[in-house]
């Protein structure tokens, strides 16, 4: 079994979840020390047997992305055609804290498991559903993907980057899903603050649109119009140097007027100019390529942070473990149990609490020990005592950060009842560069 470490030893969660996004949700919270148990059909979940090159994975084996999304987790086999395997399942979340559902599975399909009969068969438990458009609305039964999701979610075009004579392209990675994930994590800590027994219904839709753009109701109130409209190719972005390709970002006003110092085009900086910054460095695209081309990356690298101007190399599969930031923070890890790299913890802890991963387990390999487990005989309870109000209210936070990571994160304390207090420069108001 797994060494009891991290700030949530002692806090059982079952996820019954297919995808990345519970999966994802429940690995931050096994990382903190949590006891995921994953309840998988006899068939596995279909991550084990997904590789994003296609490449056919032995039926023995499993894929890399479960091999690192189910780290530290227990894995229990369940048909849920038979009786016995139905009251395993209630077996194991009658000793839960929490369960982490979304459809896709025959177990989370079975009508015993949906969230509303985990709530009235359950009412201890925090149940989290992760669905696209959530549980009510006219849109609750719709198939969607992550593709459909951006375009829903308006971020295709939010975030107004591309050629304009193209189609949008989406944004890579799955984001979405991840991003669903980590939303879906925090509120479920944030239930448990307030004692549990409730039905979280998150919706990736409603993720997409508070992560993926710029926030609409804003600018439709103060412009009667969407901010963005149409896209523009980001100048430079990733441009071909004379070595490779290097990434330079211009994002504020100082930074486009130190782009063009940086190219000896000082000329070009026009303090009153009615064009955005996008909209200049495009009528200078020409320039700035042909620049580029002339520098090899390091010499880019060097000069633009020198001029505190965005830069990166453009990192891949191959050298992304090596770039000396990751290896002196050691945010790339061997796996426990098939020795690939992989993403550390996103996030540190002082002192070190989170747990170090421990290996994926293999389809049904805790299946035996939850069967001869004895367990007392257990009543359904609701929560002895449920919090009045939001689960934070009472914390005070000093935001003292800028554009939209940190302020997305106090945003969201913001909502659950925090009193979060902006602190902003005189000089460069948040948002201003």
């Amino acid at each position: 079994m797994q060494p009891e470490t991290g700030p949530l030893h002692g806090y059982t969660v079952i996820e019954l979840s297919t995808g990345i996004a519970g999966a994802y949700c429940t690995k931050l919270l096994a990382d903190g020390g949590a006891q995921v148990i994953k309840v998988e059909s006899p068939q596995g979940d279909p991550l084990r047997s997904w590789s994003a090159s296609g490449a056919r994975i032995e039926s023995d084996s499993d894929g890399a992305l479960f091999g690192f999304l189910a780290c530290s987790k227990h894995s229990v086999v369940a048909d849920p055609a038979f009786d016995g395997d139905v009251k395993l399942v209630n077996d194991l979340l009658a000793e839960a804290d929490a369960v982490v559902w979304s459809r896709g599975s025959p177990v989370a399909n079975c009508d015993a498991f949906t969230p509303n009969a985990l709530r009235h068969s359950h009412p201890h438990l925090i149940v989290t559903s992760i669905t696209p458009f959530g549980l009510e609305g006219p849109w609750r039964d719709r198939p969607a993907t992550e593709f459909t999701l951006q375009a829903w979610s308006g971020g295709i075009i939010g975030l107004g980057r591309g050629s304009p004579d193209r189609a949008p392209v989406f944004v890579g990675g799955q984001v979405g899903e991840y991003l669903a994930g980590a939303y879906a994590s925090a509120a479920l800590l944030a239930s448990r603050l307030r004692g549990g027994g409730e039905l979280l219904d998150l919706s990736m839709l409603e993720v997409q649109i508070l992560g993926l753009t710029y926030f609409p109701v804003t600018y439709f109130q103060m412009l009667r119009r969407p901010w963005r409209d149409a896209r523009k190719v980001t100048v430079p972005g990733i441009a071909k140097a004379k070595d490779g390709l290097v990434d330079v970002g211009c994002g504020t006003a100082q930074q486009w007027f130190d782009l063009c110092a940086m190219t000896g085009h000082q000329d070009w900086i026009d303090e009153d100019s009615p064009l955005s910054i996008t909209e200049q460095a495009n009528e200078k695209a020409e320039e700035i390529y042909a620049w580029v081309r002339s520098q090899t990356v390091a010499e880019i690298r060097d000069v633009a942070t020198a001029f505190r101007i965005p830069n990166a190399p453009v990192a891949n599969g191959a050298n992304i473990a090596n770039l000396d930031h990751f290896q002196e923070r050691r945010s790339f890890v061997a796996n426990p149990r098939d020795g690939f790299q992989q993403p550390g913890h996103p996030y540190r802890m002082q002192p070190r609490l989170l747990r170090p991963p421990q290996a994926a387990p293999r389809l049904g390999e805790h299946t035996a020990h939850y069967r001869q487990a004895r367990r007392p005989a257990q009543q359904p309870t609701k929560p002895d005592s449920v919090a009045d109000g939001l689960p934070f209210k009472g914390l005070r936070v000093l935001d003292m950060t800028t554009f939209w990571a940190g302020p997305s994160c106090t945003h969201f304390l913001g909502m659950l009842g925090a009193e979060v207090i902006h602190v902003e420069s005189t000089r460069k108001p948040d948002g201003t560069g």
